[in-house]
């Protein structure tokens, strides 16, 4: 991070998608002030989360939304809270597009192929820490 701190992004990576809310994570850190994260939305559970906010879970500009950004956050502050203090997630960007070998996201392996999603998601990236 800016700050000097190092985290592992693998260990806070592997914790959310233990959750059922997310399929796939990807944190960003490297060089940034804070911790955001790419997150895949398991799609039954955004299902779920877009009614309770009373969103259209088929139309995506409502992965954009900023209470359900919130509500996210704050869910992940559950999720991660044995983690320390600075490795808190402050935003997020939400897909329900899963990352896949076919969509050369993965390696054969099943390992994300981090540039390609900084590449992919290179926009919002950007807007967040703007």
């Amino acid at each position: 991070m800016s700050n000097g701190e190092k985290i592992p992004p693998t260990d806070i990576e592997n914790t959310i998608v233990i959750d059922p809310k997310f399929d796939q994570a990807l944190l960003l850190c490297e060089g940034q002030p804070y911790l955001s994260a790419i997150l895949v939305l398991n799609s039954e559970e955004w299902v779920h989360i877009a009614e309770q906010n009373k969103l259209d879970p088929f139309d995506k500009d409502n992965l954009h939304n900023k209470a359900v950004n919130s509500q996210i956050v704050q869910h992940l502050r559950d999720v991660l809270h044995e983690f320390p203090g600075y490795a808190k997630i402050r935003k997020v960007i939400l897909t329900l597009d899963p990352w896949t070998v076919d969509n050369d996201i993965l390696t054969p392996t099943l390992k994300v192929k981090r540039a390609k999603v900084f590449e992919l998601f290179k926009k919002e990236i950007n807007h967040i820490y703007k």
